[in-house]
């Protein structure tokens, strides 16, 4: 089998370039010649189904002031996860496992790319409810068939039983429900719509009967407009803020639904990791580095998405904004409840700290979640990616190819990815 071109180059010199042993190259090769099936992992599938995410709409029929959609609320759900089973823990003195909550929460709706978006009252119908119910658990069984076979026992248990019985599983499924209370109050304070107003108190009463202390706390900080409400709206926020602007983009990207994806990978590349590399003293600490990844971009609900290379243009500019987000990130922490707050420092002023291990994760999935994008571009023929793609590629590989999660992504992942999104 021939060089198979693209974006200029091929993909043999491609693994070339980029690879970062020779026997990663070799087996890349190989795999390239026998038709590119059976030897990679099937995680490029995963990350197609997070872009996916980001256009499955939620709220179909009904006419939204702001877009919503499964991604955008995944994480969402995840953050305020994170928030309740702090607070559960450290206030309330309850035993939960705290990063089984936050991966469930990001992984429950996983299912909605392959079924797409179902109005809650057809759920909730008596004609169709365990209909519905059964074959939402059997699309999520074929979506969990995608993950790599190492981590697939430990992610049914996220993506498959999200909202189970557990003490994780129906937290989830409250903050589900409350982050859908949260979508309303702002959808009410912009237009005048009688189905927000009755899906909100409706909402509220279900909430209300589950008599669970921390989400009764969060509907009354809402209602009150104490300090918290000023995070939940900035939470909010996070999907209204466009990302590669001034750019042409055959999809537009959100900085929500950018955090959704990389969490997902994250905790994906970091179990991963923990599995199959012999090399590794210490497992990584994937609830660390998914929440510092779920809050890195928080700040910016104030100043905005600035472009990297302004950002870094000099040392000065650099180091402006660095204070400028330590500053933001202290004020918004004076917003979290006192018995949190020390862990929301952490997540939020030390997320991007490269003298940390998980500092160092977090900007690794920051580059590749902008390398899938830019070839996701380049896949539609969008020439004005093809720069950034080849950019990000040699940059992410002179920084970190020391990192064994680059390795098998640059081996394993990549080159599917491209095969799939350029010439399936």
């Amino acid at each position: 089998m021939g060089e198979i071109p693209l974006l200029g180059f091929s993909l043999i010199n491609l693994a070339k370039r980029c690879f970062l042993d020779v026997q990663s190259y070799k087996e890349t090769s190989l795999s390239i010649e026998r038709g590119g099936k059976g030897v990679f992992s099937k995680m490029n599938k995963v990350i197609q189904t997070m872009f996916n995410l980001s256009l499955t709409p939620r709220w179909v029929g009904h006419i939204t002031t702001f877009k919503d959609t499964t991604a955008t609320h995944s994480y969402r759900v995840s953050v305020l996860t994170l928030i309740a089973a702090l607070i559960k823990k450290e206030k309330y003195g309850i035993n939960i496992n705290i990063e089984k909550a936050v991966l469930k929460a990001l992984f429950h709706d996983f299912n909605e790319d392959k079924i797409g978006p179902i109005k809650h009252k057809t759920k909730k119908s008596a004609e169709t409810e365990i209909a519905l119910k059964k074959l939402e658990r059997d699309q999520a069984k074929e979506v969990l068939k995608m993950f790599p076979e190492e981590i697939r026992s430990e992610f049914k248990d996220y993506v498959v039983d999200g909202e189970d019985g557990s003490i994780e599983g129906r937290l989830v499924d409250l903050v589900d429900s409350f982050d859908a209370l949260l979508f309303c109050h702002r959808e009410n304070k912009h237009q005048n719509s009688i189905f927000f107003r009755e899906t909100y108190d409706e909402v509220k009463e279900t909430l209300l009967l589950e008599n669970d202390e921390t989400i009764n706390s969060f509907i009354s900080s809402l209602e009150k407009r104490d300090q918290m409400k000023n995070f939940f709206e900035c939470i909010l926020d996070l999907s209204t803020i466009q990302r590669w602007s001034g750019r042409y983009n055959t999809v537009e990207d959100d900085v929500a639904g950018h955090t959704f994806r990389m969490a997902t990978l994250g905790a994906m590349l970091t179990k991963y990791e923990d599995e199959t590399n012999d090399r590794k003293i210490e497992d990584n600490d994937t609830l660390d580095i998914v929440s510092k990844i779920l809050f890195h971009d928080v700040p910016e609900t104030i100043y905005g998405d600035v472009r990297g290379p302004i950002k870094e243009s000099t040392e000065e500019v650099s180091e402006a904004f660095e204070e400028l987000e330590r500053k933001i990130s202290k004020d918004l922490c004076e917003w979290i409840p006192k018995e949190i707050r020390g862990h929301i420092e952490e997540y939020l002023i030390n997320a991007k700290d490269l003298s940390q291990e998980e500092g160092v994760y977090v900007d690794i999935l920051d580059k590749l979640d902008a390398l899938n994008k830019s070839l996701m571009e380049v896949s539609r023929r969008n020439d004005e990616y093809k720069r950034i793609f080849s950019k990000i590629l040699r940059e992410v590989k002179k920084m970190y190819e020391e990192y064994y999660v680059i390795n098998y992504y640059y081996s394993n992942v990549l080159l599917e990815l491209q095969l799939d999104w350029i010439f399936d």
